[in-house]
């Protein structure tokens, strides 16, 4: 995460950036992470928004952190009437999320620009298996399909 960070503070872009470490959070049954999403997101909004660096704000995260983005971008914009200017969601979770309200999840309108990458999407689902845990739903403003 620490890269991840410099790069995007470097002087050429100059995001602010809020890193969420939530292992402790996420570390129990996948279930239990899918309740802590919410939350997790709500409170990185509530922080764009008090500390009013939402305009300098690229949201990013991978699975759950994918959909907490997206939950990060709707309170933002509920407590500013403001848009957060970028969301990158990197295979944003589909267990839990799939096939449920699309008022749940990160969607295209979230925030000024979406943008999802799907490398492990659940495309079909067995008795045995799925195909892959990440969002099979398109989603974003660009959505990109790595695999499948």
């Amino acid at each position: 995460m620490g890269e991840i960070k410099d790069g995007y503070t470097a002087p050429k872009y100059g995001y602010c950036v809020i890193t969420v470490d939530w292992r402790l959070g996420n570390s129990l049954d996948y279930w239990s992470a899918l309740a802590n999403v919410r939350v997790v997101g709500a409170t990185v909004g509530f922080s764009a928004a008090n500390w009013k660096i939402g305009a300098k704000t690229l949201l990013l995260g991978f699975s759950l952190g994918g959909q907490a983005v997206g939950e990060a971008a709707r309170f933002y914009s509920k407590k500013t009437g403001k848009k957060i200017p970028q969301c990158h969601g990197l295979d944003p979770a589909g267990p839990g999320y799939d096939g449920c309200s699309a008022a749940i999840t990160l969607q295209a309108k979230d925030c000024g620009e979406v943008i999802i990458v799907h490398s492990n999407a659940m495309f079909a689902r067995s008795v045995f298996a799925a195909s892959g845990f990440g969002s099979a739903r398109q989603s974003g403003k660009s959505d990109y399909w790595i695999s499948g």
